[in-house]
């Protein structure tokens, strides 16, 4: 691994029937950036739980759907 490779982790910020959305945060140094996955929640909770993951000062780079419905 170099310095320029990526670290990735991934974090559930809801997994039930009332909505899905997790996040993949990609760090390069100490630039990081959000990749949302599934987009099940309303707006105002996804930024709720970024903030409460200290994560909602994060650009958020782009979403990843995995289904549509």
């Amino acid at each position: 691994m170099t310095a320029a490779d990526p670290t990735l982790s991934l974090c559930v910020l809801s997994s039930s029937s009332s909505g899905n959305c997790s996040v993949l945060v990609v760090s390069r140094g100490q630039q990081r950036e959000l990749w949302l996955i599934d987009l099940g929640l309303s707006p105002r909770r996804t930024r709720t739980l970024l903030a409460q993951r200290d994560l909602g000062d994060v650009p958020i780079a782009g979403a990843l759907l995995t289904h549509l419905d």
